[in-house]
C-alpha cells in the first residue's frame, strides 16, 4: 500500500526477473510496453542492450549480497532516460529478492542543488554543470546551454567525479537526487 503512494515505479524482483510486485506507476510503465514489459510475470526491457545491462546489474547485486546498489540508465522511446536503481531487499528468506526503483530524472521539478554543491566545494560552474545534467540533459547538450565546448564540460565533470567520489553519470545523479525521488 506504502509502495503504491510513491509517484515513481517499484519494482519486487527476484534473480529470474520474476516480478514479486510492483506498483501503480511500475504497473503503468510495465502496460505502455515502451520501455519494459512482462511476459509470463517476468521483466522484459525491450532494448537488448540495455536489458543486458540490467540482467549484469540485477545479478550482482543480488549473487553478492555486499555489492551494495547497483543504478543504470536505459533509454526511453522518446529518449528521455530512466534511471533504475537495483537494491538488494534484506530479510527475505525464501530467496534473494531485489527492489528495483525507476525514476525519470528529466521529468524532476527544479532541484536545488546548492546545499550538495557547497558541501562538495563546486564551483559555479561545476553547480550550473551538474544542474543541467540532474535535469536530464547528456554532457554534450549541458555544455550547449552553459556555451561550453564538451572537451571543456569533460573536464570538469572529471573535476566533480573527483569531489564527490563519483565514477560516472548515472552514480552523480544518484547523489544529487538523493534527497526527492521524480515521477515517472
Amino acid at each position: 500500500a506504502l509502495a503504491n503512494q510513491c509517484p515513481f515505479g517499484v519494482l519486487v524482483l527476484g534473480m529470474d526477473q520474476l516480478i514479486h510486485s510492483a506498483n501503480g506507476p511500475a504497473r503503468a510503465l510495465l502496460e505502455s510496453g515502451q520501455v519494459m514489459t512482462q511476459s509470463q510475470n517476468r521483466l522484459v526491457i525491450s532494448q537488448s542492450n540495455d536489458a543486458l545491462r540490467f540482467q549484469v546489474a540485477l545479478h550482482a547485486v543480488l549473487a553478492h549480497p555486499g555489492n551494495g546498489n547497483r543504478a543504470i540508465a536505459i533509454s526511453a522511446a522518446d529518449g528521455r532516460p530512466l534511471l533504475i536503481t537495483i537494491s538488494r531487499m534484506a530479510h527475505v528468506v525464501d530467496e534473494a529478492r531485489a527492489c528495483v526503483i525507476i525514476t525519470r530524472p528529466s521529468m524532476m521539478a527544479e532541484q536545488d542543488i546548492s546545499p550538495l554543491a557547497e558541501h562538495f566545494s563546486l564551483t559555479p560552474v561545476e553547480t550550473r554543470l551538474v544542474s543541467q545534467l540532474v535535469k536530464g540533459l547528456s554532457l554534450q547538450d549541458a555544455a550547449a546551454v552553459l556555451q561550453l565546448k564538451v572537451q571543456t564540460s569533460r573536464t570538469y565533470l572529471k573535476q566533480i567525479f573527483q569531489k564527490t567520489g563519483t565514477h560516472r553519470q548515472v552514480e552523480l545523479m544518484q547523489l544529487m537526487q538523493n534527497g526527492a525521488l521524480p515521477a515517472l
